[in-house]
Parts: structure tokens; sequence; C-alpha cells
């Protein structure tokens, strides 16, 4: 993939393989998305010799996609003897929405200030969550409460010694999931 003309791109997805076949014929690859549950499929790449394919996910809806991948020999091999090989590859998730929020709260100790926020994802793993302070102070979360990063609600707990946010009179808490979505929300410090 280093020689090819691929690009990272925002929103752009690539999905790539490795097939051979054991006469070294020549082969071309067909690559398709099909949303979960369903039986309608999408070629993204048609009798492409690359074996790779780099597509637009924005205008997919959310959701999870079956994926599959269509091998077919190609010349010098006759055309009445080509051989076609399907497989199923891994599914696909799209996902552009945001977390959500479920509880977010500040508590002080005598020496130490606990941010805590809880948040639900509907397709992907919760990531992490950042929390910027306003006097400049910020730091970032990525081990759950429950200490494995498994689920797509998760809690994530800062504490943070007083004298690093001395001043700061609020606290801005960014959840985040895998894909980079993220959401927001101020609290108050007291």
């Amino acid at each position: 993939m280093l020689s090819s003309t691929v690009a990272p791109q925002p929103g752009a997805q690539i999905a790539f393989w490795t097939v051979s076949d054991l006469d070294g014929d020549n082969l071309a690859f067909t690559f398709s998305i099909s949303p979960e549950n369903t039986e309608t499929w999408t070629d993204l790449a048609v009798n492409s010799k690359e074996s790779f394919v780099q597509f637009d996910v924005g205008h997919l809806a959310d959701g999870v996609y079956n994926t599959r991948l269509v091998a077919t020999e190609q010349a010098p091999r006759a055309a009445a003897d080509r051989l076609t090989t399907t497989f199923e590859t891994d599914e696909l998730v799209v996902d552009k929405t945001p977390p959500t929020i479920t509880d977010a709260k500040v508590s002080r100790e005598s020496d130490s200030l606990t941010v805590t926020v809880s948040g639900r994802d509907a397709l992907s793993l919760l990531e992490g969550a950042e929390f910027v302070f306003n006097n400049g102070y910020r730091d970032e979360v990525t081990q759950p409460a429950d200490g494995i990063r498994d689920s797509k609600s998760e809690t994530f707990i800062l504490r943070v010694p007083l004298p690093r946010v001395a001043g700061a009179t609020s606290v801005e808490v960014l959840l985040y999931d895998e894909p980079g979505n993220s959401v927001a929300k101020r609290l108050e410090l007291k």
C-alpha cells in the first residue's frame, strides 16, 4: 500500500486483502457491502486488480455492514476455465454519531477533585474521556472505572489534586468513541 495512490482522508474507509492463486493466475476482485439483515449488495470495487478499496462512508447510514470479496481468475487462463471464489469478510461498522453522556458529576474531597462521566454509544466501544479545566489544566482517561474497555457503556473517572485545578471554575468533559465521535458537557466546579 505504500506505493499506491491511497491517501488518508476524513470519512474514508480502506479495506485490503491478501489472496493468492496456487497456479499463479492473475486475479480480479469485486468487493461489496450489504447492510446487516438485508440481501442488497453494493459493489464498491468491480474486477479490480488492486488488493484494496478506498471509499467514503459519508453517504452510508450508521450501522453494521456485511462485506464480501469475490476473487476471479483472469487471463491468460481461458475464460471457460476461470474459477471464482467468494469470501465472507469482516463486518464493517459505520458510526458517525457521537455517544451520549448519561451522567456527569464533580465531587470535591479535602485534597482532590473527582470528575466522573458515564455514557453509552449505539454502535462502538467508548474509547475515553478528556477533561479540560478553564484554568488551562487538561487530562485524559482511557481506562474505564471497571478496568476493562469492553462495552458500549462505560464510566471514566478523573481524580486530580486540588493545586492543579486552582482557580478553575468549570471543566469541559469530552466523551469519545473508537471512531472518534465525541460529545461535550461543561460542569461547574463547586
